[in-house]
């Protein structure tokens, strides 16, 4: 207890000196500085980042000349200018600066120190967002000792730390690796904040996620299950992140074989996307178009008919009527027509999903392919036989070319 103390009253210490001293420095040295510093965090404030890293910019090279390069506040500003560099995606510059106030961190406070660890971990994340799983899962090794050492193993500080390493291990596939940190994780959060508390929502759930990507959706119910519980209370019923885990609870439920305890819940997280993002928003899309399918697999062509005809019409008029997005739309509509035996209303729709994939893909591509097969089996169920099977021969060629170059 006394070296958690210790360490926590550590870690405040140089954020209280640079309040103290930062005016007398500043003022002693140069009203630039001061000027630079507060424009380039009223910029940032306001999401100007261009301008912010100028002003930022100023900053660190007023800060070397005035402060010398190994300095907190020269450390802090190289931290500030990496995140915008980042941000404007140049993040070979901003990881050659979050490198370097790394070091001088380290030298000024020593490897264990608090600073340290929360600048490893920034570096953690910029690798994590470039795919740099190995250097990330080292980075947040190295800045979760430190937080051990200095903190202890029960610290609710630790939750973020082992959640980001047990992402990053999940990304490497590493299952076995990544579940025992999220359990950890989960566990401090839920010591910490509360059983219900949105955190602890957000690690059920990246609990289930790595127990899907094992294909054990049984794991994964009851923690959708708990989440849901908790979304309900914060942020609401009602609420777009409820309307997502209902939608994860209902895929693995059919990933179980059980359409019908998904339906509901594909019902109810439909309604709360139509209410609150609008019948036109891409996750009310995607509802629709889950409902649809899940209603098609058990042959409920009549029941499916009507959301993929609403899918269709959204489409077309958010893409326009020559997106190749929409022929998609088209061949499932046209699918369900088919199935129930209603030619006259699948041909139109298959006859348009090839023209649009044949307008906008290349002429090997295999949607265009699956597009000729379909319309072929049409053609031979209405006797049309000669042209069903010149389709059914291009949708070959296709095939056998894509097979040869692959």
């Amino acid at each position: 207890m006394k070296q958690q103390t210790r360490w926590v009253r550590q870690l405040a210490l140089p954020l209280v000196a640079l309040a103290l001293l930062w005016p007398a420095l500043a003022l002693g040295q140069s009203s630039d500085f001061v000027d630079a510093r507060a424009r380039y965090a009223a910029s940032y404030a306001a999401g100007h980042y261009p301008e912010a890293e100028r002003f930022a910019a100023t900053a660190l090279q007023l800060s070397r000349e005035e402060f010398g390069g190994e300095h907190p506040i020269t450390a802090a500003l190289l931290v500030d200018l990496a995140e915008l560099r980042q941000i404007g995606g140049e993040d070979a510059g901003a990881e050659r600066l979050y490198r370097e106030a790394l070091g001088i961190r380290e030298r000024l406070l020593g490897a264990g120190h608090p600073e340290v660890a929360t600048t490893r971990e920034t570096l953690a994340r910029l690798y994590h967002a470039q795919g740099r799983y190995a250097e990330a899962a080292t980075a947040y090794r190295q800045a979760l000792a430190i937080w051990r050492a200095a903190l202890g193993h029960d610290h609710r500080h630790l939750a973020t730390t082992l959640n980001n390493l047990a992402t990053v291990l999940h990304a490497q596939r590493k299952y076995d690796e990544a579940e025992p940190l999220y359990r950890q994780a989960l566990a401090l959060r839920e010591k910490s904040l509360g059983p219900a508390h949105p955190e602890v929502t957000k690690g059920l759930i990246n609990l289930a996620l790595l127990y899907e990507a094992q294909d054990a959706p049984a794991q994964a119910v009851s923690l959708y299950v708990r989440a849901l519980a908790n979304s309900e209370q914060h942020p609401g019923a009602e609420h777009p992140a409820t309307a997502r885990i209902l939608t994860r609870l209902a895929q693995s439920f059919l990933a179980q074989g059980q359409a019908a305890a998904a339906e509901p819940l594909l019902l109810r997280a439909l309604a709360i996307r139509e209410k609150t993002l609008g019948p036109g928003h891409a996750e009310t899309l995607s509802n629709l178009e889950q409902l649809a399918l899940l209603r098609q697999r058990q042959g409920r062509y009549a029941d499916a008919e009507p959301l993929y005809g609403r899918v269709v019409a959204i489409r077309e008029d958010r893409l326009g009527p020559a997106h190749p997005g929409l022929a998609v739309a088209l061949n499932n509509l046209a699918i369900i027509f088919y199935a129930q035996g209603n030619y006259a209303a699948a041909e139109p729709r298959y006859a348009r999903a090839l023209a649009l994939r044949e307008q906008t893909l290349d002429a090997d591509d295999p949607a265009i392919a699956a597009s000729l097969e379909n319309y072929a089996a049409l053609l031979h169920a209405t006797g049309r036989v000669a042209e069903a099977t010149a389709m059914a021969a291009r949708a070959k060629g296709i095939r056998a070319r894509r097979a040869a170059t692959q």
